[in-house]
């Protein structure tokens, strides 16, 4: 019998208990803090250089953003919450090589997917746009060599934000990889 439903199994309690935990304490701080970030009052608060610009008004402005956007933020994060429970009982179901477990795994997987590709488009449409008009004026106040540096902060942005995306895609991927093969079904068990 091949051993790569116990491996799935395992792989996703651990990432199914990291994101569940990393999803909680979001929310949590969330709930907590709301839009208005203390850490953004401590910087805000810390010197700045004499001849640079002054954070302190893209601070304000960023927290503005988030006050905005936080009905988007909490409702990918609940939702991140929901997958990453799921995920675990998945895990669960795979390490006992139910065919139960492997039908959701895949449904699981093409949900994943969407979310991915939500989350993506978000930050590419949403987000980004939103941000780099204050993103531009503080940096406008750094002097001529800013634009330079804008251009560089937002092409590292944008490849970060696919990065991510390549890194959130690849458990779904793999586990459609494994899961969706005809000889997978002989792998399960129905329960």
């Amino acid at each position: 019998m091949r051993r790569y439903p116990y491996v799935l199994g395992v792989i996703a309690m651990i990432l199914g208990g990291i994101s569940t935990l990393g999803a909680a304490i979001g929310l949590f701080i969330q709930a907590m803090w709301g839009a208005k970030n203390p850490l953004l009052d401590l910087m805000k608060s810390m010197p700045h250089a004499r001849r640079g610009p002054d954070p302190t008004q893209m601070i304000d402005q960023m927290q503005t953003l988030m006050v905005e956007l936080q009905p988007w933020l909490q409702g990918f994060t609940a939702a991140r919450l929901l997958l990453s429970i799921a995920l675990l009982v998945i895990g669960y179901g795979l390490i006992k090589r139910t065919a139960r477990a492997r039908r959701m795994a895949i449904y699981w997987s093409a949900l994943g997917l969407v979310m991915v590709t939500a989350f993506l488009l978000f930050q590419l449409l949403v987000l980004q746009p939103k941000m780099a008009p204050i993103t531009d004026a503080f940096m406008a106040q750094a002097g001529p060599g800013a634009s330079i540096a804008r251009n560089i902060q937002s092409t590292s942005q944008t490849i970060g934000v696919f990065i991510g995306a390549l890194f959130s895609a690849a458990f779904p991927v793999i586990l459609l990889a494994f899961l969706t093969r005809s000889s997978a079904k002989n792998d399960f068990t129905e329960a």
